[in-house]
C-alpha cells in the first residue's frame, strides 16, 4: 500500500507542536552540548506561524560556541544554517553539530539542509571563515547552476578530475589548491540516506570520529 503524502499544512503542525528539546536538536546542539546545559545556556526558539511564512528560528552561544543559527522553512521542509562561529580555531565541533543536527533532521522527515559558505576574512572583518572548506568537506554541494559551472570549470582548466570539494580536498595537492581559491558558495545538504551528500559524510565521520 502506498502512504499518502504528508500535506504543508500536517507537517506545520506536527513540526511547529514539537517540544523545544526536540526542536533544539534540529540545530546541532546535541553534538557538543548535553540536555542538561540547555538551562545554562538559554538557547532562544521563536515559533512563527503567519499565513505567508511558517518557520522556527533557533540561535545559542555557549562557552564553545560563539554564535549558532538556524532556521527550519516549514514551507520548503529544510533547515537554513544562517550562521556557525566556534570559538577555537581548530576543532570538531561544526562537525558533531552537523553530525547530530542530521539524526534530527531525518527523524523529524526533513529533507535538506541550506547553507552559505564562507572564504576567509570575508568582508574584510579580520574573522577566518573556513566554511568554503569544510562545508565541502563534511558533504554540502554547491547549490547554484552558475557555481557549479564555475567549480567545473575551474578543475577542468587546472587538469582535475574531480566534481565535488571533497573529493577534492582528500588528498594533499587537491587541499593547496582549494586553499588557495578561497571562494564563497551557496550549499545544500540532502538528507536521503543514500544521496551523495549522505555517502561523502560517512566516509568522513569514519575517518574524523570514529579514528
Amino acid at each position: 500500500m502506498i502512504e499518502k503524502e504528508e500535506t504543508f499544512q500536517e507537517r506545520a503542525i506536527r513540526l511547529l507542536n514539537l517540544s523545544d528539546e526536540e526542536v533544539l536538536g534540529l540545530s546541532g546542539f546535541y553534538g557538543v552540548h548535553k540536555k542538561s546545559e540547555i538551562e545554562t545556556i538559554k538557547p532562544k526558539i521563536t515559533r512563527i506561524n503567519e499565513v505567508d511564512f511558517v518557520k522556527i528560528n533557533i540561535s545559542f552561544k555557549s562557552s564553545l560556541i560563539r554564535q549558532c543559527n538556524r532556521e527550519i522553512n516549514i514551507q520548503n521542509n529544510a533547515i537554513s544554517n544562517n550562521g556557525f562561529f566556534s570559538n577555537r580555531v581548530i576543532d570538531r565541533s561544526g562537525l558533531l553539530c552537523l553530525q547530530s543536527q542530521i539524526e534530527f533532521a531525518r527523524k523529524h522527515q526533513l529533507k535538506r539542509i541550506y547553507l552559505t559558505a564562507f572564504r576567509d576574512e570575508f568582508y574584510e572583518t579580520g574573522e577566518y571563515y573556513n566554511g568554503y572548506y569544510s562545508w565541502g568537506r563534511y558533504g554540502f554541494l554547491m547549490n547554484r547552476l552558475d557555481q557549479q559551472s564555475e567549480f567545473l570549470t575551474m578543475m577542468h582548466d587546472h587538469n582535475y578530475e574531480e566534481t565535488n570539494i571533497h573529493d577534492l580536498v582528500k588528498y594533499k595537492q587537491g587541499r593547496d589548491f582549494w586553499v588557495s581559491i578561497r571562494t564563497t558558495w551557496e550549499g545544500y545538504f540532502d538528507l536521503h540516506l543514500r544521496s551523495t551528500s549522505s555517502l561523502i559524510f560517512t566516509d568522513i565521520t569514519n575517518l574524523l570520529i570514529k579514528t
